[in-house]
């Protein structure tokens, strides 16, 4: 059998008492070797993404401090990734005691609503303390029972045999079926070589020839994964930007990427009673329940069933920086009746009876920028030519498709994932469409750009200057904005994320409507669209 990595213990909030705690776990009869990490300070995105990797989160408590608020804030959000917390109440004797067992069991009646039966809790002494309950045991009993999974690292052939390394959790023994995914490979396992406890690397060896890429998934033939596209996970925000329902993030998941869409938070945490409340949006530090959507299926586990495929990042789209940590609860599974209808007529067969290539023109820019009158003008030369078009104007959809959205982020998110679903549609009808929407954050017009085929969606940004915009006003929007009369106004108290590479640039300060519609056909013909 493969051998069980040591129990990755954190510390939080005192580093120098990584020595104490190294004597308690000692006497906490645990036969498995202990990595304990001091981490000074509280809980920051630095010590999350260590959590990440921690199977035990010993979180410090002052003395004198109780079972605080922003302890409680700390042992959700190491619970919320994935690592059992276990809190140490720092005492100097026994006149301290009475004061460690209240605080323990402040705790232990928090941690029952996480399910966390019993508890862990300690008290840390100047000479190490003593644990009240095995520090760790809860964690190792539910590692045991893990099914075995392999992330591979590399692959090599020696004679008639596949070695492969990587870091496994679970165990598995000479002989024992296993499967290779997503290749669907069946393979039996001739033996397996540990390697130091310390370093968490194993290697395993097929019989047989197999050729297996770096980033496949080696399970046991009789506890496969979940494939699916859809999940609901406990979610830590860990952004300034507040994480908003319907953005469009990119999952990391092992190896595995995907683009990631919280489809719903169903509720935050109020990490002093646990207690779920209902929200818009996450902030930075608070975590809740979320769905997830994914653009393609990935290989998971519930957490409780597997830490390998049960925990996550999310980064937000072009940053390499994670904006979430989480834990997946279970996944969810469409109707069964629900499938994809294979039609006949498809896009190519519809722009081929229009004559045209089909697209998405996007435009985005401020309010008063010129959008509007680009998209207009645009249609009518285009439907002068003979090309089926149809413009999509932001303030015409809210008459009707979104008219229940108003104008805080995370409704601009949800306005902007419906006209971009209903420009594909259009698209796929086998029509130029012209989107106009200022579209001011990046990630969504991303999002967008990432459901058509290459070649299908071009950005064009109407780039006009703030001072010009307001001059023109010619809605009278800006004066009311500033005025505080309009709340959430691009441009005044609403940021706009200005395109980093459009495939059109058009200055409407120095160029007139006449000469941006111009551009736009040059380019337009440049690409056989028209």
């Amino acid at each position: 059998m493969t051998n069980r990595s040591p129990l990755r213990v954190l510390v939080i909030g005192a580093k120098d008492h990584s020595e104490q705690l190294e004597k308690v776990v000692a006497t906490a009869g645990l036969e498995d070797t202990l990595a304990i990490v001091g981490q000074a300070g509280r809980i920051s995105r630095v010590v999350l993404n260590r959590l990440t990797q921690a199977d035990v989160a010993i979180v410090v408590v002052p003395r004198g401090s109780g079972f605080s608020a922003e302890t409680r804030r700390e042992c959700l959000l190491a619970w919320s990734v994935g690592a059992v917390p276990v809190l140490a109440v720092e005492s100097i004797g026994r006149r301290d005691q009475a004061e460690v067992r209240s605080t323990g069991e402040a705790f232990a009646a928090w941690a029952h609503r996480l399910g966390l039966v019993p508890a862990i809790w300690l008290s840390l002494t100047p000479d190490g303390g003593h644990a009240v309950e095995a520090l760790g045991r809860l964690a190792l009993a539910n590692r045991a029972a893990e099914p075995f999974r392999l992330w591979v690292d590399t692959a090599s052939h020696m004679d008639a045999v596949t070695r492969l390394t990587g870091t496994p959790t679970g165990s598995i023994a000479p002989g024992d079926p296993v499967v290779v995914l997503p290749q669907g490979v069946s393979a039996t396992i001739a033996r397996s070589e540990a390697e130091r406890l310390d370093r968490l690397a194993d290697a395993i060896v097929l019989d047989g020839h197999f050729d297996i890429a770096p980033g496949s998934l080696v399970v046991a033939a009789n506890e496969r994964p979940e494939l699916s596209d859809q999940v609901a996970a406990h979610l830590v925000w860990v952004d300034e930007r507040p994480m908003l329902p319907g953005r469009s993030y990119q999952l990391y998941l092992g190896p595995q990427r995907s683009s990631a869409t919280v489809t719903l938070l169903k509720h935050r945490l109020n990490p002093s009673d646990l207690d779920p409340i209902a929200a818009r949006q996450l902030a930075d530090g608070e975590a809740g329940l979320v769905n997830l959507s994914f653009s393609t299926p990935v290989f998971s586990d519930p957490f409780e069933r597997s830490a390998a495929l049960g925990r996550f990042t999310l980064h937000e789209q072009g940053r390499d920086v994670p904006v979430g940590y989480g834990r997946i609860a279970f996944t969810l599974r469409r109707a069964t009746n629900i499938h994809w209808q294979a039609l006949a007529v498809d896009k190519t067969a519809r722009a081929a009876l229009k004559g045209q290539r089909p697209c998405c023109l996007w435009l985005t820019g401020l309010s008063g920028s010129g959008k509007s009158t680009v998209a207009s003008l645009l249609e009518q030369r285009l439907n002068a030519a003979g090309r089926h078009t149809y413009t999509l104007d932001g303030d015409n959809v809210r008459h009707g498709l979104n008219r229940d959205l108003g104008f805080t982020d995370a409704d601009r998110v949800e306005n902007i994932r419906r006209v971009a679903e209903v420009a594909r549609l259009f698209v796929d009808a086998g029509l130029i469409v012209i989107v106009s929407f200022i579209s001011p954050f990046r990630a969504e017009r991303r999002m967008a750009r990432d459901l058509f085929p290459p070649g299908d969606f071009i950005e064009i940004f109407v780039d006009t200057p703030l001072e010009e915009c307001e001059r023109r006003d010619a809605k009278g929007l800006y004066k009311k904005a500033r005025a505080g009369l309009l709340k959430n106004f691009t441009g005044i108290d609403s940021p706009y994320e200005p395109p980093e590479s459009p495939e059109l640039h058009l200055h409407g300060l120095t160029s007139t409507p006449e000469e941006m519609v111009d551009k736009v056909l040059r380019e337009l013909e440049r690409r056989s669209m028209i």
